[in-house]
């Protein structure tokens, strides 16, 4: 089976990711194609095949180039070769091989490389991702300022900061200050990664529920609702530049006192 090219898209690249390893454990080679960053990857990495892809369908010739051979070896049940030999993403497996250079003289060899400026290619393939913890649970809403966070792309209608649709690098700060509920016809999503159509022409509340908040606001279930909410676009977007907004948006709300945030992903 092959599933993909998923590039950058997360939920495809999931799905992907996940059908290979279904099959794969029904006794059907699979193979796909993604992103190393992707979440199928970050998900399944160690469990699926998958060739090694940039964020743009214009390489796809190129993909298909690589991703063939490694389809038809593994429908022969012909055993994979190396990662870097045969072009597809490292899985954490290591296996005994014959070099022709002891590892002394080969880490000398990269170490000399990486000082001089030159390429090389570890062994060692390591990707590690951040470990976070939770925060502690707060005990009782009441009094307490709630602030709104979406990657849905909800934003006033028009668009007028050109929050884009995908592989967002920055977010948005929208004033709710007074707004009891988000209308169709003054806001909507720009997101490219599912249908919108229900935001923008039914109720723009599923991908921000200020609504909903204002609500639990007067029935003092919680104190108040910060006055801005921050949007970007959740598609496609690189961790990199989510860690970098995460950051910038957490400044924020710790220099306001914020004390909660509801996250209102897609």
């Amino acid at each position: 089976m092959v599933a993909g090219p998923a590039f950058d898209a997360g939920r495809y690249g999931l799905a992907c990711a996940q059908m290979c390893k279904l099959a794969q454990e029904q006794g059907v080679p699979a193979v796909t194609a993604m992103t190393d960053d992707n979440t199928g990857i970050i998900t399944y990495g160690n469990d699926v095949v998958a060739i090694a892809t940039g964020t743009t369908p214009t390489e796809m010739r190129s993909i298909m180039d690589r991703l063939a051979p490694v389809a038809l070896k593994l429908g022969r049940g012909i055993e994979l070769g190396p990662a870097d030999e045969e072009g597809y993403l490292p899985r954490g497996v290591r296996k005994p091989i014959v070099r022709e250079r002891v590892g002394a003289a080969r880490a000398v060899d990269m170490i000399e490389a990486r000082l001089t400026g030159q390429p090389f290619t570890s062994e060692v393939y390591v990707k590690q991702y951040d470990d976070v913890d939770p925060p502690a649970p707060i005990s009782g809403l009441s009094g307490k300022t709630i602030a709104l966070v979406t990657s849905g792309g909800m934003v006033p209608h028009g668009n007028p900061d050109r929050l884009g649709s995908a592989r967002a690098e920055g977010f948005f700060r929208y004033d709710i200050s007074g707004l009891d509920e988000l209308t169709v016809g003054e806001w909507e999503s720009v997101h490219g990664g599912f249908n919108t159509q229900w935001l923008n022409t039914k109720d723009p509340g599923y991908a921000l529920p200020l609504r909903t908040v204002r609500q639990l606001e007067s029935e003092g279930a919680i104190g108040n609702v910060y006055d801005v909410y921050f949007a970007t676009t959740g598609n496609q977007t690189a961790v990199t530049s989510a860690q970098k907004m995460g950051r910038e948006i957490a400044e924020e709300l710790r220099e306001q006192k914020v004390d909660a945030v509801l996250l209102v992903a897609t």
